[in-house]
């Protein structure tokens, strides 16, 4: 019995998991291509361009109930973004995307109980400032009765010329100056207290601010917000804050 459960439970983690790490294809009907299989469509697709579309590749959901709670439900839910658009002239963001998502799936391969005692959600987000896209991965883990942990994978590309972008081409791009993000940072990320105590990790912001501004994770939304990301001083996991 027990041997048929675990078949049963194999079987099916490694169906989802092929579906997230197969290598896609997307043409610019936003149609995804697999070896040897049917085409699938991609969901709620945008387009940037004629030639290039963002939109949902994969949808995965499977959740729980945890004995003694009420409210919150045990699971994972997974969404992966895919391209409408040639694959072979933005290999860099297609990287990106694997590279976010790898660890969550080594880490489910290596799950041995099918139900979790937590809730994992790994989700994106994008913002189109003309030919430059913005990507955000958000992984985030909630425990009953607790907050949750958050971590952002973030990429800045150039649709038209086909190149990643550091931090400061970023800044440059959007007319942004250094100082005043490092000053809005030093004000506002800090306890909500009287002691003014920072929330960020020291390191982390003498590096952004003496040493590379480039590992700043900084990035506009839709409204022209702009939006910093930072780690906690207590444990490295990271916080996004909207700059005022």
């Amino acid at each position: 019995m027990l041997k048929q459960h675990f078949f049963r439970f194999g079987f099916i983690l490694f169906s989802w998991l092929f579906l997230l790490t197969s290598s896609q294809n997307v043409d610019a009907q936003g149609m995804t291509t697999y070896p040897n299989r049917k085409p699938n469509m991609l969901s709620n697709i945008f387009w940037v361009n004629d030639d290039f579309g963002i939109g949902t590749a994969i949808e995965f959901s499977k959740t729980n109930a945890v004995k003694g709670e009420t409210t919150f439900r045990a699971g994972k839910a997974y969404n992966k973004p895919g391209f409408a658009a040639d694959g072979s002239k933005h290999q860099a963001v297609n990287q990106f995307i694997e590279a976010a998502y790898q660890a969550v799936i080594d880490r489910s391969i290596d799950s041995v109980d099918s139900e979790s005692a937590y809730y994992e959600q790994l989700d994106y987000n994008y913002f189109i400032h003309d030919s430059i896209i913005s990507l955000l991965v958000t992984h985030s883990i909630t425990y009953p009765q607790s907050e949750g942990t958050f971590a952002f994978s973030l990429i800045h590309y150039d649709i038209k010329n086909q190149t990643v972008l550091l931090t400061n081409e970023v800044l440059s791009i959007f007319g942004l100056s250094r100082v005043p993000i490092l000053n809005a940072i030093a004000e506002q990320c800090v306890w909500p207290d009287d002691s003014n105590e920072p929330l960020f990790d020291a390191v982390w912001f003498d590096t952004i601010k003496w040493t590379d501004i480039n590992q700043l994770k900084i990035f506009v939304d839709n409204e022209q917000g702009i939006h910093i990301i930072y780690p906690l001083v207590e444990n490295g996991i990271e916080q996004v804050v909207l700059l005022k």
